[in-house]
């Protein structure tokens, strides 16, 4: 499920007006069907922001995995010092 593994598409849903977030039946739903059902004309809009979100995050995502394994990279350097 879309909100399930990435949560920050929330706003952007209920932007647009798609309400039935967590709703059993919205496991089984294509986003298309929310929208019809919905009455959303402007799926393309939500897609192209559903998209830019995604790459955002993934974007800021990667800024700190570098980080992460600098970080790593000292511990297991103290470690080995340590020893």
């Amino acid at each position: 499920m879309l909100v399930e593994r990435y949560p920050q598409t929330i706003p952007i849903l209920l932007k647009y007006g798609i309400q039935c977030i967590g709703c059993k039946h919205s496991a089984y739903e294509t986003l298309k069907d929310a929208a019809r059902f919905y009455g959303i004309t402007e799926l393309a809009n939500i897609i192209r922001e559903l998209q830019d979100i995604l790459n955002q995050s993934a974007s800021n995502e990667s800024d700190l995995r570098p980080k992460r394994i600098l970080n790593n990279q000292e511990s297991v350097i103290k470690t080995n010092d340590n020893q």
